[in-house]
């Protein structure tokens, strides 16, 4: 699976329409983006918890409200052709996605999104297996699992944050044993090259699905599919996927 991290991002300014419209024009099997919530309580889609990098005004997110929010200008940083881009909620995200396709959503924030995220699903078409929720924070990732039993919950982790001294096998059993423990589905790892055959072996008997961020390289790429990882976050989409030989599974799966 490829999955357009914050759109097509290499290409278009991450965490906007045009960048997640253009990922699926290229075809790819899910988009990921990344999920924040405003002053007055609506999920919006940006990466950083300013909007200084994208839109030029140093203020928190999360003391914006959505008006303010949508004042700012989040194309232009990437080029001309891209001015008056705005940072789009969640909903209208939703709205775009294809009803054979998925959607990533990477928590940025807390459980205090929780509400408004369940709110803007259940007004949209997209269905519950279409939906792919994770987090960085362990509590976040298994408390969306308490909350949504139905829907694949991921934890993004950097397995050589979690080596603690230990080799790469007792990296990859901290972090099972964590991950099972909070009854999540799978993990999203950083991709290194500790992410062998061993690692991915062992969360793959424990029936863990496993994906991998963000691979931009064609032989990291190859590489990776070898190991028969779930998917691939890559900010290149359209030029990875023109460059992969067809996979031999068809159709996203996350279950």
């Amino acid at each position: 699976m490829l999955i357009a991290h914050r759109g097509a991002s290499c290409d278009a300014p991450e965490n906007t329409l045009a960048s997640v419209n253009l990922a699926w024009q290229r075809n790819v099997d899910a988009v990921e983006v990344d999920l924040r919530l405003s002053k007055d309580g609506c999920a919006v889609v940006i990466h950083d918890d300013t909007t200084k990098r994208t839109g030029g005004k140093n203020a928190k997110v999360k003391e914006q409200t959505l008006q303010e929010l949508k004042r700012l200008d989040v194309g232009r940083h990437k080029g001309g052709q891209w001015s008056d881009q705005r940072i789009p909620t969640f909903e209208e995200v939703l709205r775009t996605v294809p009803e054979d396709r998925l959607l990533f959503v990477d928590i940025k924030c807390g459980p205090e999104i929780f509400p408004e995220l369940d709110a803007d699903i259940g007004r949209s078409h997209v269905r519950p297996e279409q939906v792919v929720l994770m987090s960085f924070e362990l509590d976040t990732a298994a408390a969306a699992k308490r909350r949504h039993p139905e829907i694949c919950i991921l934890w993004i982790c950097d397995p050589a944050g979690s080596r603690r001294g230990g080799g790469r096998g007792s990296a990859a059993k901290r972090i099972l044993a964590a991950a099972r423990q909070a009854g999540l589905d799978g993990l999203n790892v950083k991709a290194r090259r500790t992410v062998d055959a061993a690692f991915v072996g062992q969360l793959k008997a424990a029936e863990m699905k496993v994906f991998v961020w963000t691979v931009n390289r064609l032989a990291a790429a190859r590489r990776f599919r070898e190991l028969e990882v779930d998917g691939i976050v890559t900010d290149r989409p359209g030029w990875l996927g023109d460059r992969l030989e067809p996979a031999a599974k068809g159709g996203p799966q996350t279950r």
